[in-house]
């Protein structure tokens, strides 16, 4: 049985980082290899509020 993990708004954000200080570009690259080697070990889900706060804003990788 798969733990499951629950995804919101920061995970996406880190993942599709754009900024190109050096902090920032290590929290996105931490974040996409966590995800990468990981994800298939959880069951993902995510929320509706989530979706809507996602859908709603304009930035890159939405």
């Amino acid at each position: 049985m798969k733990f499951s993990v629950c995804i919101e708004t920061s995970i996406p954000s880190f993942y599709y980082e754009v900024r190109t200080e050096p902090d920032n570009i290590a929290r996105r690259e931490w974040t996409r290899q966590w995800w990468n080697e990981h994800l298939t070990n959880y069951d993902a889900y995510t929320s509706e509020a989530v979706i809507e706060e996602l859908e709603g804003g304009e930035f890159p990788g939405r």
